[in-house]
């Protein structure tokens, strides 16, 4: 597993010659020089790429191998750069233990220049923990009097540049602009070469930041010229980028429109598409707001074929906070401009492209988004098996919601292409109701979720009913959106009836990343498996004894029940046997971090990687798993990102298909539910999984013990319904 983020990694790629991070990513080997500490070069290397991880284990071993030796000024870089890898890997608390203790060593030896590097990354570390501006203050301070005093121009900009963010972030804007002068006294002073170019362009920046326009220009313009007569392609692109951005906020559109292109142009010379990326967005931004469609869509068209270029880059090394950028940002606003275009389009065919386009182009951002979660290329690995799903089952609707921040977009698929339906609520209200609707549903107790399911179905459903009804529908494939993905839409009411009821209902991730083929008839050949035990913490599943029992003698299997349900005995068993179902009863957590997402085992926690690892074994067998049930599994309520997890499990895992649960099920009624899902299956030849799970959650909420949603409503079918 990998812990780099794309989002972090872009922003890192955008700003490498900027502000993004705040932090002295240079190795104390560089740092002290002067003062002869010896450092590894290749510890150093991974440092400055930013392999903060890989760097850990070296690192680790220079430190006991300096106190070994009593090496005071070895154990200071060694804890000095140790922070810095736990500082990039958000690692806060191992990252100030190690930086406090490299600030100590190093006044001890006299190696003042290392402990002011060491405070200026603990002041980064404080401005990323709420509440700590004051210490962020504290440590920059005295990180730039400590550089100040050393002569280090480079240390002392740097500080002092940290020190200013952090006054322009508290609108302090007359002690930033004089921290802003000092630095660039220091910048004077420094020698010419590519450093001295990115730390001016972070100067021209912070100086925009703080509207001081004439400062700006001067200071950026310098940096183009200076990259120019350097012969530096890519910064001279970011200085033509930075100016473009000055020339917007002033207004100066047509001025800042050249720049855009001249930045483009130059971002390509230099093979940067992260810039190309930037600086098109930023273009096809400044155009729509002219009133030019067309041409603002192709500037944004640019600025995601950029983006998708850079994905598979993106994800090897480097690390930082997750989300530090919006990645759906550009997607969204492309799909926007498309989907108004074709609102006024008279043209059905041309219409229809449109809405194929911006649909199209949400499909890039989930996969992107899945990426970026999972950190690994899974989800790219997929797409050369993509086809339509939506034209290849009949009576199966998609329904596709997009959240824009001024309205909800649904594209409605049906055999006869797309139509756009367009609801006056942004993402931000709806995302309130979404939220109201999953916790008053988890209520056993009481009926208050039925307001909000009624007035969800209104927004969602109620305007397509007659178009459902005449297209003959049973199946409705849902495209989730953000916070839609932490709700089962089955348990929406049109007034009289949920929705489970009119539908067999299926959640998928992305229409690209799904192989829709029904389920083999070769039989199930399930893997049972679970805990009913209490360990690690977690309380008992008390019939998930009787559920693995039942199931077994319904669809037979092998099972692997509590002190037999371990690592190994799951790797060994999926190796030896074809399993086409692999059924879990066990705790299982979907978080925010795809790392800190796992099923519960007796021995330990398997992650989404083993799992993966474990299901894909099955890959090259003539018979893939088709579906893997987790039966107790949970997201947190409103952690959407939690949910986009759970909702590409079967895409992470190798299965075609999952069966699993937006919160913890009573185990008992999760039993019912799973073992008539399974029996469905079994007897009914020619029945649809999203069919034998309708059927299953109708049936079981006739018991007057389940008839809450809550009971029957969080199991949805994930992936590939037939």
């Amino acid at each position: 597993m990998k812990t780099s983020s794309i989002t972090s990694n872009i922003l890192g790629l955008f700003f490498s010659a900027t502000f993004a991070l705040g932090v002295v990513l240079t190795p104390s080997g560089d740092l002290l020089a002067d003062e002869q500490v010896v450092h590894s070069v290749e510890t150093g290397h991974l440092l400055a790429a930013g392999r903060y991880l890989d760097a850990i284990a070296p690192l680790s071993q220079a430190l006991d191998q300096a106190r070994l030796e009593e090496d005071v000024q070895a154990e200071a870089a060694s804890l000095h750069d140790l922070g810095v890898a736990y500082l990039g890997l958000g690692e806060l608390d191992e990252a100030a233990e190690r930086l406090n203790l490299a600030i100590r060593r190093a006044e001890t030896a006299g190696l003042m220049t290392l402990a002011a590097s060491a405070l200026d990354n603990l002041g980064t570390l404080h401005t990323r923990r709420p509440g700590e501006s004051a210490e962020a203050a504290a440590s920059y301070r005295r990180a730039i009097g400590l550089a100040e005093a050393e002569g280090n121009r480079p240390l002392a900009f740097n500080a002092l540049t940290n020190m200013a963010r952090l006054d322009l972030d508290a609108a302090r804007i007359e002690d930033a602009a004089s921290l802003l002068t000092r630095a660039k006294d220091q910048l004077a002073s420094m020698a010419d070469g590519p450093g001295k170019i990115e730390d001016t362009l972070l100067l021209g920046k912070l100086w925009t930041q703080a509207g001081s326009i004439e400062a700006a220009y001067t200071t950026l313009n310098d940096a183009r010229e200076h990259a120019r007569a350097a012969e530096q392609p890519r910064q001279e692109a970011l200085a033509s980028g930075y100016l473009a951005d000055l020339y917007a906020q002033s207004e100066r559109n047509d001025d800042a429109a050249i720049l855009y292109d001249q930045a483009a142009f130059l971002a390509q010379a230099a093979d940067a598409p992260d810039l190309v990326y930037r600086w098109q967005w930023q273009a096809g931004r400044l155009t729509a707001k002219t009133g030019d469609t067309d041409r603002a869509i192709d500037y944004y068209r640019a600025a995601v074929d950029a983006l998708d270029r850079l994905r598979p880059t993106l994800i090897e090394g480097g690390t930082g906070t997750p989300n530090s950028f919006d990645l759906r940002a550009p997607y969204v606003e492309l799909a926007d401009l498309i989907l108004r275009r074709a609102a006024g389009n008279a043209d059905a065919e041309a219409k229809n492209q449109d809405l194929e386009e911006a649909r199209d182009t949400i499909e890039r951002y989930r996969s992107t988004e899945l990426t970026d979660y999972f950190q690994d290329e899974c989800v790219t690995d997929l797409l050369a098996s993509v086809e339509s799903v939506d034209k290849l089952a009949p009576n199966t609707a998609v329904l596709y919601p997009i959240l824009m921040a001024d309205r909800l977009v649904i594209l409605l698929s049906l055999a006869d292409g797309l139509q756009q339906r367009s609801i006056p609520l942004g993402a931000d209200a709806l995302g309130e109701k979404i939220l109201a609707f999953r916790q008053l549903l988890e209520k056993r107790t009481t009926n208050q979720y039925l307001r909000p399911a009624r007035e969800l179905y209104d927004l969602l459903l109620r305007p397509l009913e007659p178009t459902l009804a005449a297209a003959d529908i049973d199946t409705l494939v849902i495209v989730p959106d953000d916070a839609l993905r932490t709700v089962p839409l089955g348990a929406l009411h049109d007034g009289e009836r949920f929705l489970v009821d009119r539908y067999a209902l299926a959640t998928v991730p992305s229409l690209r990343l799904i192989e829709p083929k029904p389920l083999t008839e070769l039989g199930l050949q399930p893997l049972l498996t679970g805990l009913s035990e209490p360990v690690q913490g977690f309380p008992a599943l008390p019939h998930v004894d009787d559920e693995l029992t039942t199931i077994g003698n319904l669809i037979g299997g092998n099972v692997l029940r509590n002190q037999n349900f371990v690592t190994g005995q799951i790797q060994r068993s999926l190796s030896a046997t074809p399993h086409s179902v692999v059924h879990i009863a066990s705790h299982a957590q979907f978080t925010g971090d795809a790392k800190d997402s796992f099923i519960l085992t007796y021995d330990g926690r398997l992650d989404m990687d083993s799992l993966e690892r474990f299901i894909k074994q099955s890959r090259f067998r003539d018979q893939p798993v088709e579906l893997l049930t987790l039966s107790a599994c949970e997201t947190a309520a409103g952690d959407d990102r939690a949910a986009l997890g759970l909702a590409g499990l079967a895409v992470k895992s190798g299965a075609r298909s999952a069966l699993a649960s937006l919160w913890h099920v009573n185990d008992q009624a999760s039993s019912i539910l799973i073992a008539d899902f399974y029996e469905r299956l079994q007897s009914q030849p020619g029945i649809t999984k999203a069919e034998a799970l309708q059927q299953a959650q109708v049936e079981t909420k006739k018991d007057l013990r389940f008839r809450h949603p809550a009971y029957w409503a969080p199991l949805v079918m994930i992936g590939n319904w037939l």
